[in-house]
């Protein structure tokens, strides 16, 4: 099984609380199977679909493609394509009777969307998810869900908490837990082994967009990427975007319904439009009629009362999860109605409770039921002791030596690149295709991957506790908060410490110290 994307730093702090946390959904899944839905959802790499008569591989580069007999045509280079399509696959879990049971056996669901004007989102990844479930029939009154924790499913945003929020209006959800795997650790989510099936569909076939009108050919030839395509393909010409790709996507659709997961064949359904999601944001309205859909950070919604008491009466947010539930009054006019009794007495997922020899979890039923606090590993603070150090003390020529930063996935903080020399701008360029083929959270060091020979670069080692370097502001970069990484607008720096935004209540820290 192979992970499709480099990811860094694998053995992360938080895997094995991660992993008792799945152990315990699986548990509380167990337990409660008659009200129980358990869904893995995840997308797959994009497929780049060739230009007119340049088909391109959907599975590798290299290949070739299946054609007539007597017939030859070679893919093209993947470097090329303008457009791709985004395979969305939700396992719907066929809960065991014991917790000794396979978790990976269910039915499989597979959409291909384009990723031009159907790019992934949290509001789509629930509407998609409501399609299915309604079209099952009847939904169970209580929802898990296990992601891999991309941008599109961590639990710590607000705008994926608020698609979660609509998912539990929109199918009147007694309870909905979210769970995410720890950074890196997408192998743990079940839906990934679904991936290499879909491989196998994938093998020796090419897809290109059919040819349509010159107008709409000509706006095409002048984008050279996703994002030109959408500047250039206007709102008159999006049909024949969306008709040029229909011949691609149902030869996909095709070869997905020839395979099986367990001798139960994989399903495929249709992208939500724009109309179900505008319907599915409705029941966010419902909450604060003031919230706008291009707006859903912390910082935009910090202010908005009647959110702030629904997430506060009905939700548990934590890093790694998200929860949602009645609270059993059937006169709360902020939950209302239950809508099974059987999930009356059913608690919330506990957090990992760590054991007497500080090594392994507690068992589920030793805390299910009962108070835990998040008490996740990341939390602890390593001491500068605790920690690689560099070969060389940093300065500010060495971060200037390659001009270049990175961006932590999960604290979405900045954190500089040293070298002890000037890069070249092939080593520039070596550097730059690197960290944009891998995921960086805090913690990892290029000790974790095997450089490009003659690219000698390096990175601290820290947490996404740790403050942004001093060295940082030395440099000369635009100002940001010291704290959160925030852009701190010019005129409200304080001259005698470092920038801070005015969302970080924390005590100043002084440049003299």
């Amino acid at each position: 099984m192979m992970v499709q994307k480099r990811q860094v730093r694998v053995n992360h702090v938080d895997s094995h609380y991660c992993a008792a946390m799945w152990r315990y959904m699986r548990e509380f899944a167990v337990m409660h199977r008659d009200v129980v839905e358990l869904v893995s959802m995840d997308d797959k790499h994009k497929i780049k679909v060739g230009e007119p008569n340049y088909p391109l591989a959907a599975a590798q580069r290299g290949k070739q493609v299946l054609v007539g007999v007597n017939q030859t045509m070679a893919v093209g280079d993947h470097d090329f394509s303008k457009s791709t399509l985004t395979p969305s696959v939700n396992l719907i879990i066929d809960i065991p009777e014991t917790i000794n049971g396979s978790f990976y056996r269910g039915n499989v669901y597979v959409a291909f969307k384009d990723a031009v004007f159907e790019p992934s989102s949290p509001l789509r990844h629930s509407s998609e998810l409501l399609q299915i479930l309604q079209e099952r029939g009847e939904s169970k009154p209580v929802l898990l869900l296990y992601t891999d924790g991309g941008p599109d499913h961590r639990s710590t945003y607000m705008s994926v908490k608020l698609a979660l929020i609509a998912l539990f209006k929109a199918l009147d959800l007694d309870m909905l837990i979210a769970l995410r795997t720890a950074p890196s650790n997408s192998w743990a989510n079940p839906v990934e082994r679904v991936m290499s099936i879909i491989n196998i569909g994938l093998q020796g076939v090419g897809v290109m967009r059919e040819k349509m009108s010159p107008e709409f050919e000509r706006a095409a030839a002048k984008a050279n990427s996703v994002k030109e395509m959408r500047k250039q393909i206007t709102d008159n010409l999006k049909e024949e975007f969306h008709l040029s790709l229909r011949q691609p996507i149902d030869l996909l659709k095709g070869q997905m319904l020839r395979l099986g997961l367990k001798e139960k064949p994989l399903q495929t359904f249709e992208p939500s439009t724009e109309d179900n999601i505008n319907e599915l944001w409705q029941h966010c309205l419902a909450i604060q009629k003031e919230l706008q859909r291009g707006h859903t950070t912390q910082k935009d919604v910090k202010d908005l009362s009647q959110l702030q008491k629904y997430l506060k009466h009905c939700c548990i947010q934590s890093h790694y999860g998200f929860q949602i539930k009645k609270c059993g009054n059937n006169q709360c006019e902020m939950c209302g109605a239950l809508k099974d009794e059987r999930t009356r007495n059913i608690k919330t997922l506990p957090f990992p409770v760590l054991s007497e020899d500080k090594e392994h979890y507690k068992k589920f039923e030793q805390v299910y039921g009962t108070k835990t606090t998040e008490a996740r590993p990341s939390l602890k603070v390593r001491t500068p002791k605790e920690k690689k150090k560099l070969p060389f003390s940093p300065s500010v020529q060495h971060a200037r030596n390659t001009d270049t930063m990175v961006q932590c996935e999960e604290c979405e903080k900045w954190r500089l690149v040293f070298s002890r020399k000037k890069l070249k701008r092939q080593q520039k360029e070596k550097l730059d295709q690197l960290l944009d083929d891998i995921s960086y959270t805090c913690g990892f060091t290029f000790d974790d991957v095997i450089l490009p020979s003659g690219l000698d670069v390096y990175i601290k080692d820290v947490d996404c506790a740790d403050h942004i370097e001093r060295l940082y502001y030395s440099c000369g970069y635009e100002p940001i908060c010291i704290f959160c990484g925030e852009y701190v607008a010019t005129g409200e720096e304080n001259e005698e410490a470092y920038p801070q935004c005015q969302e970080c209540d924390h005590e100043p820290i002084s440049k003299r110290v």
